[in-house]
C-alpha cells in the first residue's frame, strides 16, 4: 500500500532521519518530489496495519476493545518518546488514523512524518476520531479519562505512558 503525504515545510532533518531508517518510530519508506515540486512519502506498510484497521478488529492479538484502544495509546506514547530521543517535536509527525500504523507482532507504533499539532491536541483529536468513526466499546469513556488527566500532564509523554501502562495492567487483570 502506497500513501502519499505532502510535506512541505518540515525541517530538512526530520526527513533525513525518516530516510535513514534507523529511528523504529517510523514506518519504512521513500520520500521524493513530485511533478509539482511537493515532498511526498511513500511508506512500505508490509507487515503493518493502519491504527484504524488494528482498532476496527479489536486487534489481532484477541484483546477486548478497551484493552486494545488503551494498549495503542500506550503504544503511540512510547513511539513519540523514542521520537524525541531522535530530536523530532510535536507537530512534526501525522497522528492520521490511516497514516499511524502498528505492527502487531512487534508491539510497535509507526509514525510517518507529516505536519501537526501539539501532542496533547492530537491526542485529543485521535481520540476524537475514535469515537465518531469507530465506536469502539469504552471510548468515550477511555476519552473522557485521559483527557480529564490536563493538559500538562498529556505533554509529559513519561508520565502518560506510566499512568497508560498502569490502567492496561489494571485491566488485564
Amino acid at each position: 500500500m502506497n500513501t502519499n503525504k505532502k510535506l512541505d515545510g518540515l525541517p530538512e532533518y526530520v526527513l533525513k532521519t525518516y530516510q535513514a531508517g534507523r529511528c523504529t518510530a517510523f514506518a519504512p519508506g521513500s520520500v521524493y518530489k513530485d511533478r509539482e515540486g511537493y515532498l511526498v512519502i511513500c511508506p512500505d506498510t508490509e507487515g503493518l496495519m493502519s491504527l484504524k484497521d488494528y482498532l476496527a478488529n479489536a486487534s489481532p492479538s484477541g484483546l477486548s476493545a478497551p484493552i486494545s484502544l488503551i494498549k495503542a495509546l500506550r503504544l503511540i506514547a512510547e513511539a513519540r518518546l523514542q521520537l524525541s530521543d531522535w530530536f523530532i517535536k510535536d507537530g512534526q509527525v501525522s497522528f492520521d488514523l490511516e497514516k499511524l500504523f502498528v505492527s502487531p507482532e512487534k508491539d510497535l507504533v509507526k509514525f510517518l512524518p507529516g505536519k501537526g499539532m501539539s501532542f496533547s491536541e492530537e491526542l485529543k483529536c485521535l481520540l476524537d476520531t475514535v469515537c465518531e468513526e469507530l465506536r469502539i466499546t469504552g471510548a468515550g469513556y477511555i476519552r473522557e479519562r485521559i483527557l480529564s488527566l490536563g493538559t500538562s500532564v498529556l505533554e509529559d509523554k513519561r508520565g502518560l505512558l506510566r499512568y497508560l501502562s498502569r490502567w492496561e495492567e489494571e485491566l488485564r487483570q
